[in-house]
């Protein structure tokens, strides 16, 4: 016996109501789903927050120091500009100057020095100041330039071949003088305090240590070098990591916001063929609000990474960096952006080791030239590498001096620094 019309209303009518029951528990169930990822993300945001990690631009903005306009040297370098002699041209002479010295260097290196004069000026009107406040719009969050910093560091070079040119005519107070104002323009680099910052800042006081050294080694006579070494290398700042990277979980959260509109693609310069199609189509099938999370949870913990033990650290910091890149996937531009921005390997766990080698091949160079004569060997028994615990390596063939911390390493080789140099200081 076959229905009539009326069953098969029935029927379908019945099918589009348990139909419309599956599609409204299923946006229920996503529903209740994407409101305890929010609440998670919210309170992620708040522990974020009270263990210290700015998460917006205001409250990153907060952590930074500002200077009033009489005390501000972050407008001089930002007007800071330099006539046509290139930056390596500077190094040459600066280099002949120390240990390759004549009348022609000199004659060509106190043309290039009067030839920057004005620059040279403003660097002396901005190392008097007492703070440096670039006062940066952090509300572009990933997008904000810096180009100042790249201005202050070339300063550095010029103040170090003024001081290399002060030292060459005899005048050992002139140029201790000179790296005194590198160390000020550094200091003024770091006071914003995140990597970039410090990075420069350290940078700097390296140039102007490494001068110090070829001074104190092309000039034995005068001793005030070598205690202006010792002096240096024991006031060299430390890097405080949780400072220098207190600004991360803000950026990569402006960067995951950005990434997800036209205007913020073309804020952070990403073009729509920049982003691998994969990384598209993986982003899919991962929730945007849980990858949030993620990314907020694996912050915290690289933050909390920081503080830990050396030994400890690096195995921390490669789980968390992990993390960050999963819940990172939900968003394949800010992904993509963030891995081309950062370096092959993450180098935040050899920052402090680096520090302290850098700090005793100097002591051993002061150690060494506080000898009557240059000795072809050093006791360094006390100075243990932080890589491996094996003594620096010290070496000298008559001419060159070399200092090698064990496991210190650099592209694959290890680090060494040789005086006189035979290249680029810097």
């Amino acid at each position: 016996m076959q229905g009539g019309p009326g069953l098969k209303s029935k029927l379908l009518l019945g099918c589009i109501l348990v139909l419309a029951l599956i599609v409204l528990t299923v946006a229920m169930a996503k529903h209740r789903a994407d409101a305890r990822a929010d609440a998670e993300f919210a309170e992620q945001i708040r522990l974020a927050k009270s263990e210290g990690l700015p998460t917006s631009a205001q409250e990153l903005a907060a952590t930074i120091r500002p200077a009033s306009p009489s005390e501000n040297a972050a407008p001089i370098y930002r007007s800071l500009k330099f006539q046509s002699m290139s930056v390596d041209a500077w190094r040459d002479l600066d280099r002949k100057l120390t240990f390759e010295p004549s009348a022609h260097v000199r004659t060509d290196a106190a043309r290039a020095l009067s030839e920057q004069s004005q620059a040279l000026a403003l660097l002396d009107r901005g190392v008097a100041l007492p703070h440096c406040w670039f006062d940066r719009d952090w509300r572009q969050g990933a997008a904000v330039l810096m180009p100042e910093f790249a201005t202050m560091k070339a300063g550095a070079k010029l103040l170090a071949l003024r001081g290399s040119y002060k030292a060459a005519t005899g005048d050992a107070a002139g140029a201790i003088a000179e790296v005194n104002r590198m160390f000020r323009l550094g200091a003024q680099a770091g006071e914003e305090g995140l990597t970039i910052s410090a990075l420069v800042r350290d940078s700097i006081c390296q140039i102007g240590l490494q001068h110090l050294a070829w001074w104190a080694l092309a000039h034995r006579d005068e001793p005030a070098y070598l205690a202006a070494v010792n002096r240096a290398n024991e006031r060299l700042p430390k890097p405080n990591l949780r400072a220098e990277h207190r600004d991360e979980l803000f950026i990569i959260l402006s960067l995951v916001e950005q990434s997800e509109t036209p205007e913020g693609m073309k804020q952070l310069g990403i073009k729509e063929g920049d982003v691998p199609a994969i990384a598209k189509v993986l982003a899919r099938f991962v929730d945007s609000r849980r990858g949030k999370v993620q990314i907020v949870k694996a912050e915290r913990e690289r933050w909390a990474a920081l503080e830990q033990p050396q030994s400890k650290m690096a195995e921390s910091i490669d789980r968390t960096t992990q993390d960050l890149y999963e819940g990172l996937v939900a968003f394949p531009a800010a992904a993509w952006l963030y891995q081309a921005l950062e370096p092959e390997y993450d180098p935040v766990a050899e920052r402090l080791p680096r520090w302290t080698a850098g700090k005793q091949i100097f002591v051993a160079f002061v150690r060494a030239l506080s000898k009557p004569q240059i000795p072809r060997t050093l006791d360094t028994s006390d100075l243990a590498s932080p890589f491996d615990g094996k003594p620096l390596r010290y070496h000298f063939d008559g001419k060159f001096m070399s200092f090698t911390v064990s496991g210190f390493e650099e592209d694959g080789k290890s680090h060494t620094l040789t005086l006189p140099p035979s290249g680029d200081p810097h």
